[in-house]
């Protein structure tokens, strides 16, 4: 679902952002208007505000009001696409009244709205995943071309799906992905290295609930070649066979004139090469395991 978001932040009755005016209760205030996305709000809680909110598919109109409890609220209002809209308080505490009813929704609640009528009794939104892999800190080396990394958590409960969410921020405000998805995987091939930030959320009934803590993985490219030093081939009892050893990075693959040579643990490398003539000269590449790769050339007299 295409989503489009405004965060409004209010303080004792003032916008703070310059975009809206400001929703001072009693005063004219112009609505803000819903597509078929997402909108989100703040409001300190430091005085008495009401917002009103049109969701523009399906006209239904909803006042948000701060419950005059002092504390700061984050709201989130979502167009959902069975035509409903829904209110739900991620934090803090709000009144949502509708049809000329009201009803209060805490922490971890929400409301529905439906053309019509007033909103529903508040229910809880759905428990946040728990993350799997990658683990927290991760980091994934790459070369000529970027990792493929894949996503996974754990549900709690039975979600209907899940909302995935990946940032190059800790607070979520540059947004690199924001999928809904109906499994509890998602791979990526394409990301650019740098330090990311993922998390996810559970939907149910179309709302996502609170995303469970953040993790952060780092995506580094390596374009440094491994180490290869190779000694001087030597001829074995004066023929046409010669002897190469060398030292290269332990993990690194070693082709010696393009055949697979074992590598130990530690790196080094030997072998025997037959020569087509009496002169000639051998090529030994080295290539690691993000494809980077080294080569030196060896003649023989």
């Amino acid at each position: 679902m295409a989503e489009s978001r405004r965060n409004v932040e209010v303080r004792g009755g003032e916008e703070r952002d310059g975009r809206v005016p400001a929703p001072v209760r009693g005063a004219a205030v112009r609505p803000l208007v819903v597509d078929d996305g997402e909108l989100r709000i703040f409001v300190d809680g430091t005085g008495t505000v009401s917002l009103p909110i049109v969701v523009r598919e399906t006209g239904i109109r909803i006042l948000v009001e701060s419950a005059g409890e002092g504390r700061p609220a984050e709201v989130l209002i979502a167009a959902v696409p069975d035509g409903t809209a829904t209110v739900s308080a991620l934090s803090g505490a709000v009144d949502v009244a509708a049809e000329g009813r009201r009803v209060r929704i805490a922490a971890g609640t929400f409301t529905a709205v439906t053309n019509g009528a007033p909103p529903s009794p508040p229910e809880r939104l759905p428990p946040p995943p728990d993350l799997a892999e990658p683990s927290d800190d991760a980091t994934f080396l790459y070369g000529p071309l970027p990792p493929r990394i894949t996503f996974s958590w754990l549900a709690r409960g039975a979600p209907d799906g899940f909302r995935f969410v990946l940032a190059r921020d800790p607070g979520f405000r540059r947004i690199v992905l924001d999928e809904r998805l109906a499994g509890s995987r998602v791979t990526q091939s394409c990301l650019e290295d740098g330090t990311y930030y993922w998390r996810v959320s559970a939907v149910a009934k179309g709302v996502a609930g609170l995303p469970g803590e953040p993790a952060r993985l780092r995506i580094v490219r390596r374009e440094t070649p491994p180490e290869l030093l190779v000694s001087p081939p030597t001829r074995d009892f004066g023929g046409n066979v010669c002897v190469v050893t060398g030292l290269t990075d332990p993990g690194a693959r070693v082709f010696v004139a393009g055949t697979p040579v074992p590598v130990t643990g530690t790196g080094s490398f030997s072998c025997r090469v037959r020569l087509n003539g009496p002169v000639g000269a051998i090529v030994v590449e080295a290539v690691d395991s993000l494809g980077n790769a080294a080569y030196r050339s060896q003649w023989v007299h």
